[in-house]
């Protein structure tokens, strides 16, 4: 109770400050500006990067100075030895460029956090998502906090009064179904772009093309061992799981019998968790496993995999642009979808085996990987094509031309 209620008067002493002072300093500044900020406190990956990224080295708009700005102490330094413009926040100069600020582009919802929305109330902001996939989001995600009608806009109200739900001029998606079935109804947008996401453009390039700056906040020391054992004939398989708000986030998996079946036929598998601190790797080592830093950009690894198992992260999504298989492994299926609010059906929405023990998992990949039995393939582009309009990773080149033209018309 006293936690919530704490959290309650912080929210109203930033919207007081916010809105009583900084709103109408913001309104007199000259907007000059365009700001990118990151998920997880600024961190430096998803589409907020390779977005950036591609602002950075490509197209950037004449007379608007770009910045990206974290409050991560550890991103500020990385992204400062490259030589790229990032601003600590909160500080003097994070504020000035905030107030500034003609365009936020964010590509989470607690980017607002720390009064950047007050900061920047004044500027367009372009909100380029994370993921599509089958969980309830933003205004559609407040039913599973509010049972009835009155108590359910009563959430709503205070969640729009204290910005949790910003007016989006811009809402970057991938499909016309993502556009009306999901995010139509879970923000405020005034207009829904159907580009792709800037982080799948990296799908389509090899190992080599890569450029340094894409491989920023990733692990690179497991990168150039996949490298070499993809040389060397090995297969990869990604695991990727989701994170748990209400259960367990320790992975149901049999580490030993995984080492053997990848000892047996040249495969390595990848652990990639997610990065809350209760989502803990293991202290098992092997030749065949390798764990890839919690914190880190996965999406560079992403081409060099051969199957991905997932249980209901929305990377499988992505992972349908390569066409590779998908295998599924929603070993605690029934208690998660009580908790988690799931929109479409789950069967449906996955093309992939199901698997519930590492037994199961062991069958479906040789099954799949080792012999080339792939019962899915036609189920993974039917919800591909659903899912994406576009697959030619132009994705950065859409949204940026999508900016130039909305605003920027001679």
């Amino acid at each position: 109770m006293f936690e919530s209620l704490k959290k309650f008067f912080d929210l109203l002493a930033g919207f007081t400050i916010g809105f009583i002072i900084l709103v109408p300093a913001s309104l007199l500044t000259k907007k000059n500006k365009i700001v990118f900020i990151g998920r997880d406190n600024g961190k430096f990956l998803d589409n907020v990067k390779y977005f950036f990224i591609y602002y950075h080295l490509t197209e950037r708009i004449p007379g608007l100075d770009h910045y990206f700005i974290t409050h991560d102490r550890n991103t500020y330094e990385t992204l400062q030895k490259s030589e790229l413009p990032v601003v600590f926040h909160p500080s003097l100069s994070s504020i000035s460029i905030l107030m500034r600020a003609k365009f936020i582009i964010a590509d989470n919802y607690r980017w607002i956090y720390g009064l950047k929305y007050t900061l920047a109330y004044f500027a367009k902001k372009i909100q380029l998502w994370h993921g599509v996939g089958f969980k309830y989001t933003g205004r559609m995600r407040l039913k599973l906090h509010a049972n009835f009608g009155i108590k359910r806009k009563a959430i709503e109200f205070f969640r729009i009064l204290t910005e949790q739900i910003p007016n989006y001029d811009m809402f970057v998606t991938t499909s016309s179904f993502y556009a009306e079935e999901v995010f139509s109804k879970s923000f405020r947008i005034r207009k829904l772009l159907i580009s792709g996401y800037p982080r799948n453009d990296i799908l389509g390039k090899t190992a080599g093309s890569i450029n340094k700056l894409e491989l920023i906040n990733t692990d690179t020391s497991v990168i150039s061992e996949l490298e070499l054992k993809k040389a060397d004939g090995y297969r990869i398989v990604l695991y990727t799981p989701t994170f748990r708000e209400s259960a367990d986030n320790s992975p149901n998996i049999d580490y030993e019998m995984l080492n053997k079946f990848g000892e047996q036929y040249k495969i390595i598998f990848v652990f990639k968790f997610h990065p809350d601190p209760s989502c803990k790797t293991t202290d098992t080592r092997s030749d065949n496993l390798l764990w890839y830093d919690n914190n880190k950009d996965i999406y560079p690894v992403i081409p060099l995999s051969d199957l991905l198992i997932t249980d209901y992260s929305s990377i499988y999504m992505d992972y349908l642009l390569l066409d590779k298989p998908v295998i599924f492994y929603p070993y605690d299926l029934d208690s998660y979808l009580g908790d988690s609010g799931i929109q479409f059906d789950y069967d449906w929405i996955t093309p992939g085996e199901k698997c519930f023990t590492s037994s199961d998992l062991i069958v479906a990949i040789e099954k799949t990987l080792i012999h080339g039995n792939d019962e899915f393939q036609d189920k993974r582009k039917s919800i591909r094509d659903f899912a994406f309009e576009h697959s030619d990773y132009r994705s950065s080149e859409r949204v940026m031309k999508a900016i130039k033209d909305e605003y920027f018309r001679e």
